[in-house]
């Protein structure tokens, strides 16, 4: 986990880009 905590940290974009990909991949079963 510390080293998930300290990439998130390094960079806050990657958080959003990674919430980002879950967004688009759970869209299809969210409209079925």
């Amino acid at each position: 986990m510390a080293e998930a905590k300290g990439f998130f940290g390094d960079s806050g974009s990657e958080l959003l880009f990674f919430f980002l990909i879950l967004v688009v991949l759970f869209m299809p079963f969210g409209r079925c």
